[in-house]
């Protein structure tokens, strides 16, 4: 069931003396969303430096959060992310595939 359950594992050693052990696990099977992300989908960037910073905010705690697998950095409530990513000096249109985990 989805959020925190109880786990009981009980055994008899080989001399018939039980043994009991509860624990509680969390089942999280909803992947995070992201809320917002900059730069906007469809945004054009100038960058003399082919540098383009990278920040977003997701509806969840986060555990890692990359940009066409860099990674960037996480902030203290872990929801909102940030960093840049280098494309070099070549003109065109460039894709930022932002990865998120829980």
């Amino acid at each position: 069931m989805q959020g925190n359950n109880q786990v009981r594992i009980d055994s008899i050693d080989q001399y018939g003396h039980p043994s009991s052990l509860l624990k509680t696990v969390l089942l999280d099977s909803v992947a995070p969303n992201l809320v917002s992300i900059t730069p906007a989908d469809g945004a054009t960037v100038v960058s003399p430096t082919g540098v383009v910073a990278i920040s977003g905010h997701a509806n969840e705690n986060l555990s890692l959060a990359t940009a066409n697998g860099t990674p960037l950095s996480l902030q203290a409530d872990t929801k909102d992310f940030s960093g840049s990513i280098s494309f070099g000096l070549s003109p065109g249109s460039k894709t930022i595939a932002i990865q998120i985990k829980d």
